[in-house]
C-alpha cells in the first residue's frame, strides 16, 4: 500500500508527498469526501509514510520495519477512533489526548485518525480544538468526514483540509477489471453508476441489495416505457429514501437513456453500459426518436445538478 494506491487524486498526493519531503508537515488535516471516496486509504497512506524509515524520497517505502509493521497493523504509533454508537464522545477525545501526550513508542509522528470525525459531540470538539490549539510534539491528527461544515469553524481553521475529487469512468473500470473477477458488462455498469467514487463501484458489484436495485431499476423504466405512471411514480417512491439513492437512479437512467440513444447509431450491442439488458434497450428505442431522447437526457442531467446544487457540497 502506497500512493500508488490512492487513484485520481493528484493535488492531494503531490502535497502530502512534499509535506514529508520538506518537513513541512501541519498538526491537522481534514479529508472530506463521501463514503467510498478513497479518505481511509489516503490517511492510512499518510501515516505509513509519517513513519517511513527510509533514507529515500519516494516514501513509504513498503521495506523497512516501520512500514512492515504497518501493512501487519501492528504499529504504535498509529491510533484510530471511530464512534461508539451514534456519536465520538468526549470521553474518547480525553482518552487518546491522554495517551498521545507520551512520546511515541518509535521514532516518527503519533497519527490519530479519527473516522467519521462529524459525528464528534459538542463538548468532543470543544475538547478537540483545545487540542489542536497545543497539540503535543510530533502528533497528527486526520479528521475523515463527508461534510467539513459539520465541524467547528475554529476546528476547520486549525487544520489543512483536501476535498477528495471524484474519478472517471475509465479509471474505475480500469481499476475494478485488474483487481475483480466479475464480467465486463457488470463492471462497466458499476463504474458509470459510481458517479466517480470508486468505494461505491466496488459495493455495487459486491453487494447484492445494489444488484436487486438495479433491476427494479429496469422494471421502472420499463413501467415509464409503457405509459404506466401511477405505477412508475409508486415505484420510484419506493425505491428513492435518500439522496444517495435519488443520485443511484438518476444516474442509471442517464446511462439507459444514452445507450437508447446509442441503439440509433447501429451500433454493436456490446457498446451499451447495460448491454445485459440490450434487447429491452433496443424495444424501447424503437418508440423514441433522437430528439425526444436528447431532451429526457437533458432533464435527468438538470435534476442530478439541481441535486448537487442544493446539497451541501462535500467533494
Amino acid at each position: 500500500m502506497n500512493y500508488n494506491s490512492i487513484l485520481g487524486q493528484p493535488v492531494l498526493v503531490g502535497s502530502l508527498k512534499r509535506a514529508v519531503k520538506e518537513d513541512m508537515v501541519a498538526n491537522g488535516y481534514i479529508f472530506c469526501g463521501p463514503k467510498g471516496s478513497g479518505k481511509k486509504l489516503t490517511a492510512a497512506v499518510f501515516a505509513k509514510a509519517l513513519n517511513c524509515r527510509s533514507e529515500e524520497d519516494d516514501k513509504p517505502c513498503g521495506n523497512c520495519t516501520s512500514c512492515r509493521k504497518f501493512d501487519s497493523n501492528n504499529h504504535p504509533n498509529i491510533e484510530i477512533i471511530k464512534p461508539t454508537g451514534a456519536s465520538i464522545k468526549i470521553k474518547q477525545i480525553r482518552e487518546i489526548v491522554a495517551k498521545v501526550a507520551k512520546r511515541p513508542f518509535e521514532s516518527g509522528f503519533k497519527v490519530v485518525i479519527l473516522d467519521e470525525a462529524e459525528k464528534m459531540t459538542q463538548d468532543a470538539q470543544d475538547a478537540f480544538l483545545k487540542t489542536l490549539e497545543e497539540p503535543p510534539a510530533n502528533t497528527i491528527f486526520i479528521l475523515l468526514v463527508q461534510n467539513q461544515y459539520s465541524l467547528l469553524p475554529t476546528v476547520v481553521s486549525r487544520c489543512q483540509t483536501f476535498f477528495m475529487r471524484k474519478i472517471t469512468t475509465q479509471q474505475i473500470e480500469n481499476y475494478l477489471l485488474e483487481h475483480y473477477k466479475y464480467d465486463k458488462e457488470q463492471i462497466s455498469f458499476a463504474a458509470i453508476s459510481a458517479n466517480g467514487i470508486i468505494g461505491r463501484a466496488i459495493e455495487m458489484l459486491s453487494n447484492k441489495e445494489l444488484q436487486e436495485s438495479r433491476r427494479l431499476y429496469v422494471s421502472l423504466i420499463s413501467k415509464i416505457s409503457n405509459n404506466s405512471y401511477t405505477e412508475s411514480s409508486a415505484a420510484a417512491g419506493e425505491l428513492v429514501d435518500s439522496r444517495e439513492a435519488a443520485e443511484r437512479l438518476l444516474d442509471f437512467m442517464l446511462s439507459w437513456y444514452r445507450d437508447i440513444l446509442i441503439s440509433k447509431q447501429d451500433c454493436e450491442k456490446h457498446v451499451f453500459v447495460n448491454s445485459d439488458n440490450a434487447d429491452i434497450i433496443m424495444r424501447q428505442g424503437e418508440k423514441l426518436d433522437e430528439n425526444k431522447l436528447n431532451r429526457i437526457i437533458d432533464v435527468i442531467k438538470r435534476t442530478i445538478s439541481y441535486i448537487n446544487h442544493k446539497a451541501p457540497k462535500t467533494v
